[in-house]
């Protein structure tokens, strides 16, 4: 397997659904996970191992195998909490409304979704295709009520799960261990002198971005200057000019006049090109609307005037 991974040039292994190995008997478990701690020291990739919250008990059976579960780092991905990466998330969704009435996103039905779903990405996204699929064909309209009714009827098999992250009492929680969530208390309080990084992130593209429109905007004020000096009308110095800035990227002001010159050479001949043509243009289209007056088809006007040869002449012995 090392050297498969390594000859297609693998970057990463995901092994999913793990906390089925529960089920493995004669310590079948024990062996799989010994054979993956085998595997990432000797394949030498990254290997991600994903699985509900009972996974919890596989990747923790010892400290071996929990240190090398945790790796660069574990992530915990629980419900979603109210709040602005749940609005983001649920207005995003709510663009793909495929109903005849467009129905525009209030609080009632972000709380409506919220309750139904309990912050669970999976059952938010189904509770809406299937409200939709409801909507269509009746009244075309998606509301709370229809929420709430499609959850009722339509995600019968996970309301008592959903009933007990409502309930919030662990004891009701406890009783399904797939949605039982971690004490992340202590790491929250270890994390809270870090750099937030999405905010740190978001920055550097800011900066990148400020930069980038700055650079081009001395670029195009250059080559508008150089074009202008060279006879070349302002407004159309200007337009040219934004028009090669945005095909290309990474250009100097030199190599942009001398795009814009070609350009403006070329556009030139084209002109020069149509003027030539049009007098003869013109020429057929009079033919034609004189034929028209007396009744004559485009093919007959042409043939007349000597334009379209007479093909029994043109072949006859």
């Amino acid at each position: 397997m090392g050297r498969i991974a390594r000859r297609h040039c693998i970057g990463a292994l995901i092994i999913d659904e793990i906390q089925h190995l529960l089920t493995a008997k004669d310590k079948g478990s024990e062996k799989m996970m010994n054979f993956f701690v085998t595997l990432i020291n000797e394949v030498g990739i990254p290997i991600i191992l994903i699985g509900t919250m009972r996974a919890r008990t596989v990747l923790q059976q010892d400290f071996r195998q929990a240190r090398r579960g945790s790796g660069m780092g574990d992530m915990v991905w629980e419900q979603m909490k109210p709040g602005d990466d749940w609005d983001m998330l649920i207005e995003q969704m709510w663009e793909y409304q495929w109903t005849q009435e467009k129905v525009p996103l209030t609080d009632e039905l972000r709380t409506a979704i919220y309750e139904e779903s309990q912050g669970i990405v999976d059952i938010a996204v189904k509770l809406y295709t299937l409200a939709q699929s409801r909507a269509i064909g009746e009244n075309e309209t998606i509301g709370p009520s229809l929420v709430r009714k499609v959850a009722r009827e339509d995600l019968r098999l996970v309301q008592p799960m959903l009933n007990a992250l409502r309930s919030g009492l662990i004891s009701e929680i406890e009783k399904y261990e797939d949605i039982m969530p971690m004490d992340l208390s202590s790491v929250i309080q270890m994390r809270q002198s870090q750099i937030d990084i999405r905010a740190t992130i978001q920055k550097k593209k800011e900066q990148q971005e400020e930069a980038r429109q700055k650079y081009e905007s001395s670029i195009t004020e250059k080559a508008i200057h150089a074009l202008i000096s060279l006879d070349v009308d302002a407004k159309t110095a200007e337009k040219i000019v934004l028009k090669i800035i945005k095909e290309g990227s990474d250009m100097q002001p030199a190599q942009v006049v001398k795009q814009a010159l070609a350009k403006l050479e070329t556009e030139k001949q084209q002109l020069q090109q149509t003027k030539i043509k049009g007098p003869q243009l013109n020429k057929l289209a009079e033919i034609i609307e004189q034929g028209k007056h007396r009744k004559l088809s485009a093919y007959e006007s042409m043939k007349e005037a000597g334009i379209i040869k007479d093909p029994m002449q043109e072949f006859a012995i």
